[in-house]
């Protein structure tokens, strides 16, 4: 086990911790229309590759959406 200190000074990489949002109605129904999909009983993952973003954008971006059965 590694000392806390040794923790603490970690830090993740900047791709990790950048997370961008999909907010628009319009960048939702792209990854739909375009995109691939997997899915479990009660979760639908959609995603959409895109060209590599410059560095000073997200790399990731996610969106999540809950229908009115969930809460």
């Amino acid at each position: 086990m590694l000392p806390r200190t040794a923790v603490a000074q970690q830090t993740p990489p900047a791709s990790a911790s950048r997370l961008g949002r999909l907010r628009k109605r319009s960048e939702f129904l792209r990854v739909a229309a375009k995109g691939r999909k997997a899915s479990t009983p009660g979760v639908l993952l959609q995603a959409l590759a895109t060209a590599p973003a410059p560095e000073s954008a997200a790399e990731i971006r996610v969106g999540l959406t809950v229908s009115r059965k969930v809460g």
